[in-house]
């Protein structure tokens, strides 16, 4: 997938106030990204969370404490083809 790290990808129930985000799991037996996706939104906004979030795996280099969210700037996210942060309001 070009991450560091293996990705878990879920629909669940997240806080109210975010549509999804990503962290990373500090597993001695699996270390991973886990992707969480609200389960109330639509799936295509759901396909756009997914593809904001994937970026983060992408950017997030474990042990590279150089990189931080959204360090990646703004033109990742036209590059990728997805909304905004702002519009698809998740957090990381």
């Amino acid at each position: 997938c070009g991450c560091s790290l293996p990705v878990d990808v879920v629909r669940t129930k997240v806080p109210s106030d975010i549509y999804g985000d990503c962290h990373l799991v500090n597993s001695k037996k699996r270390p991973r990204f886990q992707i969480r996706i609200s389960k109330a939104v639509p799936q295509d906004v759901a396909y756009d969370i997914l593809v904001h979030e994937w970026a983060h795996c992408l950017a997030w280099n474990v042990g590279n404490k150089n990189v931080t969210d959204h360090s990646y700037g703004k033109k990742a996210g036209s590059v990728l083809g997805c909304r905004s942060h702002a519009e698809t309001t998740t957090t990381d």
